[in-house]
């Protein structure tokens, strides 16, 4: 069973500005609810912070990243037979691509923002 909370969340705009208690004038919307009392759970999902929502954010861009060399850029650039069939030049489009995914996270406005690198053909 969920921990229980005996308090209110006082919201100015999307954020939690600090808690208080319940007053007998107080509704609580449904899903708020189990049993009659607010849960803990359900009360921390709604009050993620924006560092949170960008943590996951980021995670998931990081993991499309990894899959991403995992499946395009590994398979040529680990591979010396397929990387000395290519020339000098798709040789330096690979490496910039494999570079530019890594530094993925280093891009001004990530997680928020972000260009992909385009695969070399």
């Amino acid at each position: 069973m969920a921990a229980r909370i005996p308090v209110k969340a006082i919201y100015s705009g999307a954020d939690v500005t600090s808690l208080g208690e319940f007053t007998s004038s107080d509704t609580i919307a449904g899903s708020y609810l189990t049993d009659g009392s607010v849960t803990a759970a359900k009360l921390a999902a709604d009050t993620a912070t924006q560092a949170e929502l960008d943590a996951e954010l980021a995670a998931s861009l990081r993991g499309q990243r990894d899959q991403k060399l995992a499946e395009k850029v590994d398979p040529v650039v680990t591979n010396p037979l397929r990387w000395a069939e290519l020339t000098d030049a798709k040789q330096a489009e690979w490496t910039q691509y494999r570079t530019d995914l890594l530094n993925l996270p280093a891009q001004a406005g990530f997680p928020n923002t972000v260009t992909w690198p385009t695969k070399p053909t």
